[in-house]
C-alpha cells in the first residue's frame, strides 16, 4: 500500500493542488489540511523501506508449502534486514530498532529453545537430505 502511494505522489499532489482555485475558503482549509507534507512524504518513504522485508518474508511464508527450513531463512533475514546502518536516515534507524526490540521479544524471548532448535535442525539438515 505504501509503495502504491509513493508511485503515485504525484497524481496524489496533483489532486490537491489544482483543483483549488474553484473552491470555497472553508474548503480551501479543509482540502489543505488532508494534504501531505514533505516531511510526511519522508515518513511514508521510511516506513516503506522498513516494512518492505516484512512484506517480503509474509509473501514467503503464505506460499504453498510453508516449511520449517524457509521459516529459520525469513527469521534470519528479517533480522538482519532491520539492523540499523550508518547510510540509514535517523528515522529509518528508529523504526528498524523499534521493529528489532519487538521482533528479539517475541523470537527470542518467547521462543522455546526446542523450537529454535527444530527450526534450526530443518533448515541445515534439509541440504543434506536431498542426493
Amino acid at each position: 500500500m505504501l509503495h502504491r502511494l509513493l508511485m503515485n505522489r504525484p497524481l496524489a499532489e496533483e489532486l490537491f493542488t489544482d483543483r483549488i482555485e474553484d473552491l470555497s475558503r472553508d474548503h480551501k482549509l479543509i482540502l489543505s489540511a488532508m494534504t501531505f507534507s514533505p516531511a510526511d512524504w519522508t515518513l511514508i518513504g521510511d516506513l516503506h523501506t522498513v516494512m518492505t522485508p516484512a512484506e517480503l518474508a509474509t509473501r514467503a511464508l503464505s506460499g504453498t508449502y510453508p516449511t520449517m527450513s524457509l521459516a529459520w531463512f525469513v527469521v534470519r533475514s528479517l533480522r538482519l534486514a532491520w539492523h540499523g546502518s550508518v547510510v540509514d536516515s535517523k528515522n529509518v534507524r528508529l523504526l528498524k530498532r523499534g521493529l528489532l526490540e519487538q521482533f528479539d521479544f517475541y523470537f527470542n524471548k518467547n521462543m522455546s529453545l526446542e523450537q529454535k532448535n527444530m527450526m534450526k535442525v530443518s533448515c541445515f539438515s534439509f541440504h543434506y537430505l536431498i542426493p
